[in-house]
């Protein structure tokens, strides 16, 4: 069977990287591991995954700063990434975090089905939206391509 998405998941803890890759893989995806924020930037500039699972608290970037990498790089700009954390304060890690473009907060432990729940549920929006896109843009090409007979007979109907 073939693997659904990619999935990049971004933690200092061995232990964290090993359950999530058993749980993600048994659900179909493909996963992909780093062990901080540097080489998970740089894995997923080269890789492209659909998404990222990502610690906030590791030594280098810690999460927010290798979210802010992520996010302005063109490669990695658009790809759905959830934070995984166990901080307390919850207000200040959402602030930051969405500052940062985080867009899911998902606080450690976490339930493995509700995080599977929430990857299909993004993922499913983006090849939604993915999709709409598509479209759209195989629409406006055929409109691009038909506007000189568009507007012949728009002269027509004027003249």
């Amino acid at each position: 069977m073939q693997p659904k998405h990619t999935i990049l998941v971004i933690d200092d803890d061995i232990a964290e990287l090993g359950i999530m890759t058993t749980v993600l893989s048994a659900a179909g995806f493909r996963v992909l591991v780093a062990e901080d924020g540097e080489s998970g930037v740089n894995y997923a500039i080269f890789a492209r995954p659909d998404l990222i699972l990502l610690d906030v608290m590791m030594p280098g970037l810690n999460g927010y700063e290798t979210c802010e990498k992520l996010r302005s790089h063109k490669r990695t700009e658009n790809i759905p990434i959830f934070f995984k954390t166990c901080l307390g304060d919850k207000q200040t890690t959402y602030i930051k975090g969405f500052r940062a473009g985080v867009d899911r907060i998902i606080a450690k432990p976490c339930d493995h089905d509700q995080l599977l729940l929430q990857i299909n549920s993004r993922l499913d929006a983006a090849q939604s939206g993915y999709l709409i896109k598509t479209r759209f843009q195989l629409l406006a090409q055929s409109v691009y391509q038909e506007l000189p007979a568009i507007l012949f007979c728009l002269q027509l109907i004027n003249a």
